[in-house]
């Protein structure tokens, strides 16, 4: 069995117009969700074995918060992520070695919310920023994800704590 918990990062700021879309960091907003539901997450899981993670400044500064509350033993941090598609989001896990048993993954929609309509029995219509899915998938290998359906355990938004 392997648990995977799907993050969108936190709400980010478009103060700076200057800045590429890339490069945005965390509002207000997001800064509280991600101390928010990062903190509400370690109620349920304290540690994890990889957080991967796309490599836009929101997604890193997102993570922070996760690092903070959780026990994360290793990290991968890849431009790959960056607004991936469905395919794309599997594809990351083809190389994860089979002993890595828990994921955080944080990532972008709209592939995140199709990747937990494509890989759940799950109809979700929008995976929110700070929004967070558990889901347990009756797998020994990362690279058997996309074959399979997993099982929501918990699903969370920012607004319903």
């Amino acid at each position: 069995m392997k648990k995977l918990i799907v993050v969108r990062h936190s709400k980010s700021s478009w103060k700076d117009r200057s800045l590429s879309d890339f490069d945005r960091p965390l509002n207000k907003r997001g800064k509280r969700d991600g101390k928010k539901m990062s903190e509400f997450l370690s109620k349920y899981i304290k540690s994890i074995d990889l957080l991967l993670c796309s490599s836009s400044n929101r997604t890193i500064l997102t993570s922070k918060y996760y690092k903070d509350s959780l026990q994360i033993k290793n990290s991968i941090f890849t431009e790959s992520l960056y607004h991936a598609s469905k395919k794309e989001i599997i594809e990351n896990f083809y190389s994860i070695d089979f002993s890595v048993n828990s994921i955080l993954l944080i990532g972008h929609n709209p592939g995140l919310t199709e990747f937990i309509n494509f890989s759940t029995d799950e109809n979700l219509f929008n995976l929110p920023t700070t929004g967070t899915v558990i889901i347990e998938y009756p797998i020994e290998k990362w690279i058997e994800l996309e074959y399979v359906s997993g099982k929501v355990k918990l699903m969370k938004f920012p607004k319903q704590i």
